[in-house]
């Protein structure tokens, strides 16, 4: 069921649906075959032959996720990263990147380490720089 939503989605012997590639991902899904929840939770992210929907994506990457799909893993820790369709969280969206790394998921590998070399600022972050900036700005002006 799952092969043949693939081959749908991709084009591959047949021309791309990816509609109808939905309905075969579904079926599979109702299985909990976790690259089918996967590869419909991608659907549902790109809003592609479906309603674009984040919160039904990350939805359906956590299920896949929590039986041991490490695309759906770095799919979700890339949801956190981003904050698309959940709050930002870096320490969650780490903790889902190093999971699927430990199943060898290149993807998550990659990505893992693009966060080790260039942290993102979270929010507080930011705040306290912006506040460090206020201060040296103040102590300029306060010399002239």
């Amino acid at each position: 069921m799952r092969n043949l939503g693939a081959m749908l989605e991709e084009g591959r012997g047949t021309s791309k649906n990816p509609a109808e590639a939905k309905v075969w991902y579904e079926r599979a899904a109702k299985l909990q075959y976790p690259p089918a929840l996967n590869d419909l939770g991608r659907l549902y992210l790109a809003g592609a032959g479906v309603p674009k929907s984040y919160a039904l994506a990350k939805a359906l990457f956590e299920q896949a996720a929590n039986l041991g799909d490490a695309k759906a893993m770095n799919n979700l820790g890339m949801l956190y990263l981003s904050g698309s369709g959940a709050q930002r969280d870096i320490e969650l969206a780490r903790t889902w990147l190093e999971r699927a790394a430990a199943l060898d998921n290149v993807d998550a590998k990659a990505n893992l380490k693009h966060l080790q070399e260039s942290p993102p600022f979270d929010g507080a972050q930011v705040a306290a720089r912006r506040a460090s900036c206020m201060q040296t700005a103040e102590r300029f002006t306060d010399r002239t």
